[in-house]
């Protein structure tokens, strides 16, 4: 009976020492990131988004939650997140291709297969139609009409394509 007692004890502060290392400790806490899929981000710019504090364990970090806040770059069109064992985060980001541009006074702001306008460039893409829509209440509508045209037409005449007007709603 006296064994049994001690098998028991040990065996519950083996699982709770188990337990503490995982999933308090450093020792499996983060400290590398796996980062695929950027071209125009950075990876100092993934890690900054997903804001992730170095040691912090694998089996506390909130995939969904780090999804969300990669997903918050304007670059970045989706993000999927999970943890590999030891020490590894991996983060892998689809950004936005752009299908064309609408100028604007700070340039050229490039515009996504859904119409939003994600990121603005100094100089306008020389393979890119630049999108004219009428400024106001329509031009969401009417500029994610035009950016749904420029992604169904195939990359090679979307290249020889220099502009794509829509100025009338319907």
């Amino acid at each position: 009976r006296r064994t049994l007692l001690i098998v028991v004890a040990l065996t519950v502060v083996v699982a709770v020492g188990l337990a503490w290392l995982v999933a308090f400790s450093s020792v499996f806490g983060v400290s590398s990131y796996d980062i695929r899929g950027t071209r125009v981000l950075t990876t100092a710019q993934v890690r900054a988004a997903a804001g992730v504090a170095e040691g912090t364990p694998l089996v506390r970090v909130d995939t969904a939650a780090v999804t969300r806040r990669v997903e918050r770059l304007p670059v970045v069109a989706s993000a999927e997140v999970s943890t590999s064992f030891p020490s590894t985060l991996v983060i892998r980001v689809t950004e936005r291709q752009p299908v064309g541009f609408v100028r604007t006074s700070a340039g050229a702001v490039l515009v996504d297969r859904t119409g939003d306008q994600y990121r603005t460039v100094p100089t306008a893409p020389a393979a890119l139609p630049r999108f004219v829509v009428p400024r106001g209440t329509d031009s969401r509508t009417t500029g994610g009409a035009v950016a749904t045209v420029a992604a169904a037409l195939p990359a090679d005449l979307r290249r020889r394509v220099r502009s794509i007007e829509a100025l009338d709603p319907q």
